[in-house]
């Protein structure tokens, strides 16, 4: 969301794709999977409702809390 690129839901599916093809490499298994929840939050996907990790991460994120630090951080 503070890349202009991903503001098109488009792209953000086209990366989450992308994502998936680096779950080949053993070395960027969990970095990928990390990502694909980040992506999955941003993109409104309930793809993860059983994974805690997406849970408490989507807690973050509706509770507001990610908008108010983004915007600190756009401050700095």
């Amino acid at each position: 969301m503070f890349d202009p690129m991903f503001k098109d839901h488009n792209k953000k599916t086209e990366y989450h794709t992308r994502l998936a093809t680096h779950k080949m490499n053993k070395d960027a298994i969990l970095a990928a999977d990390h990502a694909s929840i980040a992506v999955a939050i941003l993109s409104d996907t309930k793809k993860y409702l059983d994974n805690k990790i997406y849970l408490e991460a989507e807690k973050f994120y509706d509770s507001g809390y990610f908008h108010k630090r983004a915007n600190e951080e756009k401050k700095n």
